[in-house]
């Protein structure tokens, strides 16, 4: 079994990769080959949760943003007449 490494666990994040070792007592090669789809579960190629609340987080701080930006304009510039 060949471990992996933190550098490959920070890889796999955005490319599917694992550790390979080669058998031959005369080869010492060691390196991560990218998985190719076939070989992927369908439940890997699903978002991953934490990238569904970054997405929820953006949005929400968006939306509070755009709402603070029209509370805080005068009401000229908002397009809001007044009584005459």
């Amino acid at each position: 079994m060949v471990h992996r490494k933190a550098f490959d666990r920070l890889v796999n994040v955005f490319n599917k990769v694992h550790r390979y070792q080669c058998r031959s007592t005369a080869c010492a090669w060691e390196g991560v080959l990218q998985t190719t789809h076939r070989r992927t579960a369908k439940s890997n190629r699903r978002m991953k949760p934490w990238i569904w609340l970054a997405v929820v987080a953006i949005s929400i701080a968006a939306a509070l943003a755009l709402v603070a930006y029209l509370d805080s304009r005068p009401a000229a510039e908002a397009g809001v007449e007044g009584s005459p």
